[in-house]
């Protein structure tokens, strides 16, 4: 018995002392990591003296107040080299912009850099006093995803635009959610999430669960649909999750988008590893990199928005129960009706499963109170005030109610706030242009049923496929005939 003492006395002393080194060897880890990663960084001095250089350039053809804070903030070169490009393009194009306009010559055009580390996160804010050309929402945004990014855009109080910047402190090191989907364990960067929501999911319009954006629910399906046609025993079917399960709600775009939230089963915590790029088998849009943690499991660094966006093709005439994506056409051709008229259509989508068993398609239509339709409400979104007051002309020969938006900023303000049934959106427009506003329309799957006629002088095939592809339903070239455009937007609301 005193010798079992005495070894237990030694074995707990050595593992003391393992624990200690332990210890010891990742603090010093640490050390080593924070000083490769400060070898890595620059000042926003860098950044910001080149952006002030080219608006002296143009000083003598235009007064320019241009406002530089957090100099000194410590970012890591590569953000700094891969943002000086379209830095300096988006300054360039806002003084030529500046420079041909009125507001321009009236007032002294203003531009604004900010940065600041928050947290594990540097956020960089880039205002102009004017609005700038359409497009640059897009360009930013294809640059910053790689660098593992997110960027915002509002109207600011002088009436241009200002853009928010999100970055990890640290290319290369995966800073954020560790969330559970099924079986597996992924990470979700910190910058794609405004906060965590343990509220019922019903309050949320713009839903989805990460297990379906994943395939996991679709693989589940087709796991038991070959058991059924195999005749092999199905396993117990898991409890339908909880309505209080987290839900991650996501950055928006701009401030009148309405946001999204992503359902998942579970957030472990926080976690901070150094990324890799991933294999080629894990190589597809909305994987954005791999990580290994302590027991050696491989986890995904996750680009949700984009796995939103490969969805939103199906999405835009699609409705979202759960892990369910109920396409209409397919349901109207089940149920055996020939005509996609609303009663019908309603009949179709509306019956889902629940705890209690199938849901008809009237009692889930009484359950979501759907409102009588009243006048048919389009949204015209152009820059040219001659082209919106001969469109607004044209549709008045019908019952329409007609509302206008000078830029593709404000046409999603009143797309949030009116909800109308059709968009009729021209491409070329300042501050957000008709691609941006598509991009967002699809990504944050707003109005599902909304119909979209892009009207444009862009007639070229790479032009309609884009848009096409960006989820449009028609697309029409100016000038357009009156009676062509009555007739497409009848034809396109009578199917609503």
């Amino acid at each position: 018995i005193a010798d079992v003492s005495t070894a237990t006395a030694q074995l707990q002393h050595a593992l003391g002392q393992l624990d200690t080194l332990v210890k010891q060897h990742m603090a010093k880890a640490q050390v080593v990591r924070a000083t490769t990663l400060l070898l890595r960084t620059a000042p926003f001095s860098t950044l910001s003296s080149n952006a002030q250089k080219a608006v002296q350039k143009a000083a003598w053809k235009l007064e320019v107040q241009f406002e530089v804070t957090g100099e000194t903030v410590e970012i890591d070169q590569d953000i700094l080299e891969t943002l000086e490009t379209p830095l300096l393009q988006l300054i360039h194009a806002h003084l030529v912009e500046a420079i041909g306009s009125e507001e321009g010559q009236r007032s002294p055009c203003s531009i604004r850099l900010h940065a600041q580390t928050i947290s594990s996160e540097v956020i960089i804010e880039i205002g102009f006093s004017l609005p700038i050309p359409g497009g640059f929402l897009d360009m930013l945004q294809e640059v910053i995803q790689p660098l593992h990014g997110s960027i915002t855009a509002q109207r600011n109080a002088t009436g241009g635009l200002d853009f928010r910047l999100r970055f990890p402190h640290a290319k290369g090191v995966a800073q954020g959610l560790l969330i559970r989907a099924g079986d597996q364990r992924v990470i979700v960067p910190f910058s794609q999430v405004q906060r965590i929501d343990y509220a019922k999911q019903e309050v949320h319009e713009q839903s989805y669960t990460l297990n379906a954006l994943l395939g996991f629910a679709r693989m589940t399906q087709m796991s038991a649909a070959f058991k059924d046609a195999s005749g092999l025993k199905r396993a117990p079917q898991a409890p339908l999750r909880s309505s209080t399960s987290p839900v991650l709600v996501l950055q928006a775009d701009t401030p009148v988008t309405t946001p999204v939230v992503v359902q998942v089963d579970e957030v472990v915590g926080q976690i901070e590893l150094v990324m890799k790029p991933p294999p080629a088998p894990l190589r597809r849009p909305g994987i954005t990199g791999m990580a290994i943690d302590s027991t050696g499991n491989v986890l995904l660094v996750l680009d949700v928005p984009e796995l939103i966006r490969q969805s939103g093709s199906r999405g835009r005439d699609s409705f979202h129960t759960g892990d369910h994506t109920l396409q209409p056409e397919t349901l109207i051709r089940q149920s055996g009706l020939r005509e996609l008229d609303r009663a019908d259509y309603e009949d179709a989508i509306y019956r889902v499963p629940t705890e209690q068993g199938e849901r008809t398609g009237n009692e889930q239509a009484a359950l979501l109170q759907l409102p009588e339709r009243g006048k048919p409400k389009i949204l015209i979104a152009d820059d040219s005030v001659t082209i919106r007051r001969s469109l607004s002309q044209t549709l008045s020969q019908k019952d329409y109610l007609i509302l206008e938006a000078r830029d593709g900023l404000e046409a999603l303000e009143l797309l949030a706030e009116e909800s109308p049934d059709l968009l009729l959106l021209d491409l070329e427009m300042p501050n957000m242009n008709g691609y941006e506003v598509l991009n967002i329309l699809r990504t944050r799957a707003m109005l599902p049923q909304l119909r979209i006629i892009l009207l444009t002088s862009r007639a070229s095939e790479k032009h309609k496929r884009r848009a096409h592809e960006l989820g449009i339903h028609t697309y029409l070239t100016k000038p357009c005939p009156d009676d062509e455009l009555l007739e497409t937007v009848g034809s396109l609301l009578a199917k609503i």
